[in-house]
């Protein structure tokens, strides 16, 4: 418990400048991370669409073009608005 103390004070003590922990709510989260596994990405309909496993399908833009041999280690997906 309090693992996220322990380790900015061991930082602390060996002359790295750290903030404070701050507190937000969920629906402040916006982001999740999937990594390894339980994603993969499709085009269905002339469009990307990110695949979550227990979530579904998701419409996404990607920022640059993933080439068809490549496989993607950890993905995030957030929300805009």
């Amino acid at each position: 418990m309090f693992d996220n103390l322990k380790g900015l004070s061991a930082l602390k003590e060996n002359g790295y400048g750290v903030g404070q922990l701050k507190w937000k709510p969920p629906r402040e989260f916006r982001s999740f991370t999937y990594s390894q596994s339980g994603f993969k990405l499709d085009k269905k309909g002339g469009q990307t669409v990110l695949s979550l496993s227990k979530l579904g399908d998701i419409p996404i833009r990607l920022h640059r073009a993933i080439p068809d041999d490549a496989k993607p280690k950890q993905i995030v997906p957030q929300t805009i608005g």
